[in-house]
């Protein structure tokens, strides 16, 4: 496994198998998201991994994002569960990208009250990997459709 920690509530990982659920829990996480696809080439079926999830007591959510990007829908799916998820979260893809941006996207995308900052920052953004996020602004300072894009 080659665990990236994105913040202390969020990980990702590359494909995981049945074998290293075990090690999962004893690393300390309550909750293992697969947003890998079931018939993306080399998966493992997410019903394989749930049920030893479920053996070893961590939740498991099944939340696939296709190999062709991540939509407004993954990205209001996860911020939707997010407040209510077990903490620490593992959640694991082919090689952890989109599991890490659909995470950016999702915490950048919900509401600001004013008195309290997003559990990640833009400064957060990327610092595994040699990408920002760019928002697009509108003349309110909002993206205006609640969309981020990657930029080199």
């Amino acid at each position: 496994m080659a665990i990236t920690n994105v913040t202390p509530d969020y990980s990702v990982d590359g494909q995981i198998d049945a074998s290293q659920v075990a090690d999962i829990k004893a690393s300390g996480f309550k909750t293992i998201i697969c947003n890998r696809p079931d018939e993306e080439s080399g998966a493992v079926a997410h019903a394989i991994l749930k049920k030893e999830a479920k053996k070893q007591g961590l939740a498991f959510h099944y939340m696939p994002i296709a190999g062709s990007g991540i939509t407004a829908d993954n990205v209001a799916d996860l911020a939707k569960i997010w407040d209510g998820l077990e903490k620490p979260v593992l959640a694991y893809c082919r090689s952890g990208r989109r599991a890490e941006v659909v995470f950016q996207q999702a915490q950048l995308a919900k509401p600001s009250t004013g008195s309290e900052a997003s559990s990640i920052t833009e400064g957060q953004i990327g610092k595994t990997q040699q990408h920002r996020l760019v928002q697009a602004k509108s003349s309110s300072g909002q993206n205006p459709r609640g969309h981020a894009r990657l930029a080199p």
